[in-house]
């Protein structure tokens, strides 16, 4: 049996786990890494442990570790998480922009001997369509479309009136690291496509609300001398969260499954 720790338990960690059921026994949930008085302590299946100091959990947690708590819990976890050599699958890959953070994990996998995998989030397989477009005149452009509602709470609602959108609106173009940084909830998929292909500073991103929309659209478009590659995808909301895409939750079980036959 792999045993498996999960770093926070809010909508994206309980579908993942839901979704592992069918998996039993051959993979099983043993800890949670949570902050003390998180309101997702209930939520967590019995017999699984809470552990609430990172120092307990670079002691306890198993030798798969998956990430589902967003970037100020990778920032709170992950080198604990990478302290002895062990796989940490990362879904909040925007945190990864961060140069100070990624170096900080970097440098304690290194130490370890463990691995920090970013994972495809979204975009599954997407790594090996991004990675054609290096060299002279390669180019990477994402524009990402979700419903206004979609965006509430994050900083595009100080850009435009989420309530009163008529038509498709793009509130955002930048970089991936630009992206990420300030949409650090919404633009994980950018940072995948990023990491796995031209970097962040040469990955181009819009950000759009559309109120016609009723899922998260992205429309990728990959050029260099090979040729072209364009891909157009919608998924569907986690109906607990709006912000994550259902395909995420999908990825990561299958990149879970994928980690677990290694050992």
């Amino acid at each position: 049996m792999i045993e498996v720790g999960i770093i926070g338990y809010g909508a994206l960690a309980s579908d993942v786990v839901e979704r592992l059921t069918d998996l039993q026994p051959r993979i099983a949930l043993t800890a949670v890494a949570l902050r003390e008085g998180s309101a997702s302590s209930g939520m967590v299946p019995p017999g699984v442990a809470r552990i609430t100091r990172p120092e307990d959990w670079a002691a306890a947690a198993p030798d798969l570790v998956l990430e589902c708590a967003g970037a100020s819990a990778l920032a709170d976890w992950g080198a604990a998480s990478l302290s002895r050599p062990r796989r940490l699958l990362v879904s909040s890959v925007g945190a990864l922009m961060e140069d100070d953070l990624r170096l900080t994990l970097d440098a304690a996998a290194r130490r370890s001997g463990a691995r920090l995998i970013p994972t495809d989030g979204a975009v599954p397989g997407i790594g090996a369509a991004v990675a054609a477009a290096a060299g002279p005149g390669g180019r990477v452009r994402h524009l990402m479309v979700k419903p206004p509602a979609a965006w509430a709470g994050s900083p595009a609602a100080a850009l435009l009136d989420l309530g009163s959108v008529a038509e498709r609106t793009v509130f955002f173009r930048g970089t991936a690291r630009e992206a990420a940084l300030k949409f650090p909830r919404n633009a994980n998929v950018t940072a995948a496509l990023a990491l796995k292909g031209l970097g962040p500073d040469q990955t181009e991103v819009a950000l759009a609300a559309d109120p016609s929309a009723i899922v998260n659209g992205h429309s990728i478009e990959i050029s260099g001398a090979f040729g072209h590659i364009a891909l157009d995808y919608r998924s569907r909301a986690l109906a607990a969260n709006p912000r994550t895409s259902e395909l995420t939750a999908i990825t990561l079980v299958r990149e879970l499954k994928e980690l677990a036959a290694m050992y």
